[in-house]
């Protein structure tokens, strides 16, 4: 089911946007889960050229007022890395969130280079069920880069389940970035009813 519905947010952006293929479509669950932390065992979901590519996944834990963070026992950050192929740049950043918890739940999204530091390249915070950019100096040249997703903070303590999902936007190197639909509302779109059937399936 969780599948289909990651194939619908891809389906409809791809829709409105018939020329451009998609790269890859991978959910969290295709590697059993993503690793918190950034490090270099990270898990590399694909190599993205021209195209819109799709990463999802989910978060889950406690909140105390200010940090969703830090929660031993629980799932509040996930990280991988994608590569961008030779000959092509990365555009833009999607992202999406649908989810609920404690008031003023935001959930954040960082990119850094692959290799330690992970020297920071980008970053978005959005409350939850809201869409945006990630902000970062575009195009990014050919490379292998790092990204995570984690709960932020929240201004109450409380447990927060969320779902996340990232577009990542690529155009060949050698032309200027390709027009393309505006992909954040899109993702966010595609994400009706992720939450819910979510909920459901955890109080069978």
């Amino acid at each position: 089911m969780r599948n289909t519905i990651i194939a619908g947010i891809a389906s409809s952006v791809l829709l409105a946007a018939p020329a451009f293929a998609s790269t890859f479509n991978v959910d969290e669950f295709d590697f059993g889960d993503f690793d918190g932390a950034v490090n270099a065992g990270n898990d590399n979901v694909g190599t993205a050229t021209a195209g819109f590519s799709f990463v999802s996944g989910g978060l889950a834990g406690e909140c105390v007022p200010g940090d969703c963070n830090n929660d031993i026992g629980g799932d509040t950050q996930d990280s991988f890395f994608f590569t961008i192929a030779d000959g092509f740049q990365l555009d833009e950043i999607s992202v999406a969130t649908e989810g609920g918890g404690p008031e003023d739940l935001t959930i954040s999204f960082s990119l850094r280079e692959a290799m330690q530091p992970y020297t920071s390249l980008g970053f978005g915070t959005f409350e939850i069920n809201e869409s945006g950019l990630v902000d970062f100096d575009d195009p990014l040249a050919a490379g292998t880069y790092s990204f995570s997703a984690f709960g932020q903070s929240a201004s109450e303590a409380g447990d927060f389940d969320a779902f996340w999902a990232v577009a990542f936007v690529v155009s060949a190197a050698t032309t200027a970035p390709v027009p393309l639909p505006a992909s954040a509302p899109l993702l966010l779109a595609g994400l009706g009813g992720v939450w819910a059937l979510r909920r459901r399936k955890k109080a069978v």
